[in-house]
């Protein structure tokens, strides 16, 4: 960590800081800046930049049993639970990352931009937004707090992008969804509540295949899964998403 520092008793700044940890070999090199108050309670604002970072190694984001690289919202539920207790333990802080690349979950994201604030009430995304595999734009806002065994997410998530095969690939954690799929314009966006083993979404409307649809889906694991499914559409096309072949 270089750069300036100014302090006193109670406050600290690094107002333009080069940061470079070594993962596993490999040099993760960011700029930044870091206010500190720590009169009464901690504050902290902080924001961080850089052009290229691979996430699966610098948070050591675990493998599966065989090795494969885990999926995106398994990466997402330790991140959460690790920022969950960050907010517990730090105070007030608020974070902002850009980012232009990052590996993550064995493929490239691009343009990631992120605003966090951390509170004793949890964490609030201020927004959220990213290029996804298949050049699929994600945008995302809400509240991150502890549910019954884990964090929860609850805000409006927005989708739209080109390549349904990549995006479903890369969020699944599994490289053989189907080729057959084809790739076509698609948006989707959706109140979205996730986590404690269920995915609801709500008020959700969307175009697949030139075609509008609205709705709402909830899945529920457990011993035995639960899938609610609401649709109303003129026509939907699901080979877009799914290919020819069997579900």
């Amino acid at each position: 960590l270089k750069g300036p520092l100014k302090a006193t008793l109670d406050h600290a700044e690094l107002p333009d800081f080069d940061l470079t940890i070594h993962a596993k070999g490999r040099p993760q090199i960011m700029k930044g800046r870091l206010d500190l108050d720590f009169a009464e309670h901690l504050k902290a604002d902080a924001a961080l930049e850089a052009r290229w970072v691979d996430l699966d190694v610098l948070f050591g984001a675990p493998a599966g049993d065989a090795g494969e690289r885990p999926s995106p919202a398994e990466v997402l539920y330790l991140f959460g639970e690790e920022d969950l207790t960050d907010a517990e333990e730090l105070g007030d802080a608020k974070r902002a990352v850009k980012l232009v690349q990052a590996g993550l979950c064995g493929d490239l994201v691009s343009d990631l931009d992120v605003a966090l604030a951390a509170s004793e009430s949890g964490v609030t995304i201020d927004h959220l937004s990213a290029t996804l595999p298949g050049k699929n734009r994600i945008e995302v806002g809400g509240k991150l707090t502890h549910g019954k065994f884990g964090p929860v997410f609850a805000g409006p998530v927005k989708l739209d992008g080109s390549d349904l095969r990549a995006l479903s690939r890369w969020g699944s954690g599994d490289r053989e969804v189907s080729s057959q799929a084809s790739m076509g314009n698609f948006t989707l966006q959706a109140n979205a509540t996730v986590g404690d083993g269920e995915l609801t979404l709500a008020d959700a409307e969307g175009v697949l295949s030139d075609t509008k649809f609205r709705g709402a889906l909830r899945l529920q694991g457990g011993e035995r899964r639960l899938i609610e499914l609401s649709l109303d559409s003129d026509k939907l096309d699901l080979r877009e998403l799914l290919g020819e072949g069997p579900i």
